[in-house]
Formats: structure tokens, sequence, C-alpha cells
């Protein structure tokens, strides 16, 4: 134990060293940070986070669900608002994917192997960011930014595909709680703010 509060102390005093010596270049570095933060992630994630999680509130967003059907079929998923979730998250990205991962936990009964495989579903970067801000700001190409967002998704759902079979699950069948999160437009503004802050932290 005392070792361990050695080693943090230790640690912490580095850290503090490391600043001292190199604070100019640290400074200049969280200024550009913060740039790329109001100039880039923000006006890319921000409105589609708050979309994603306003819209998330109608039962009657299901419908979203309906193109993609038959793609989730083939990972045993047949819930229409179990697919809406993973629908909205592919629109606002991970920080949304976070919302709803917590969503699908306190509302549906889920198999602890399929949540593996939501996990893999929900966390991809928002189509927003990979094709306005990489594609069209970083690299200058909108082109450029489609076909980066087309293989991030494709990869993701290969993926959740391949782990399907390392870590079966039987075909999902929603256990339905009486917990149903309501949000209005101020949660998800609220939402959006907090996970913008987090992201640019």
């Amino acid at each position: 134990m005392k070792l361990k509060k050695i080693l943090a102390s230790g640690i912490v005093f580095s850290i503090i060293i490391l600043y001292f010596c190199n604070a100019k270049t640290i400074v200049s570095a969280v200024k550009e940070s913060l740039f790329l933060c109001y100039n880039t992630i923000i006006p890319s994630l921000f409105v589609f986070m708050v979309i994603s999680s306003f819209l998330s509130c109608f039962k009657s967003s299901d419908i979203l669900s309906i193109p993609f059907s038959p793609l989730f079929r083939l990972l045993n998923i047949t819930d229409k608002r179990l697919i809406t979730y993973c629908v909205l998250s592919i629109l606002g990205g991970f920080a949304t994917g976070g919302l709803f991962l917590n969503r699908i936990s306190r509302e549906l009964n889920c198999d602890k192997n399929l949540n593996y495989v939501l996990t893999v579903l929900t966390s991809n970067n928002s189509p927003a960011f990979i094709i306005v801000a990489v594609g069209l700001q970083m690299l200058g190409s909108l082109k450029t930014g489609v076909l980066l967002y087309i293989a991030v998704i494709t990869s993701c759902y290969i993926t959740a595909f391949v782990i399907s079979f390392i870590l079966p699950y039987d075909r999902f069948q929603p256990h339905k709680t009486d917990t149903y999160i309501a949000t209005d437009i101020s949660d998800a503004i609220k939402y959006a703010v907090t996970g913008i802050l987090t992201i640019c932290g």
C-alpha cells in the first residue's frame, strides 16, 4: 500500500516537472486541440447527437429499423427497438452509442454475448465526423470521406458478425422492462453538450 502511494506521488511529481519543462509546447498543443474542437468536432458531432437522442424518445422512430431488418437478422436480432437504437447510434456516433447501450441495458434484457456484439455495432464514428470533418475538411475530398465511412461501417458489421459466432447467443427475444427512458429536446441537448465536452476534454 505504501509502495503504491510512493509510486503515485512519483508519477504526479514527474508529470509536474515534465509540464514545467515543456510548458510552451503543452500550451500550444492545448490551443490547437481546442481550436480543432471548435472548428471541426463540435460542428460535425453536436447536431447529430441531439437529433439521434431526441428521435429515440418516440416509439414511431422504430420505422427506421425496417430497411435494416434483413441485415440485423444475420445477427439474430429482430426487435425493432433494438435495431432502431443501433441505427441511431450510427447516426450519432460512438458518444451517442454509449447512451443507447445504457438504454438497451435498462429497457431490454439482452444476453451477455449479445451485449458484446452491440458494443461493436454502436461504437462507430458518426458520418458527420468521418465525411465532413475527416473527408472534406482534413483530406479535402467529400468522396474520400464517404468511402471512409462506408469502409468503417462495413468493417464494423463484419466484425460484429464474426463475433456472433465466437460468442454465440440465441435469437434475441426482447424481455421489456417497465423502464422506458423518455427524452425531450432539452435532455437531448444536455446529453450532447456533456458528450462533446467529454470528447474535447
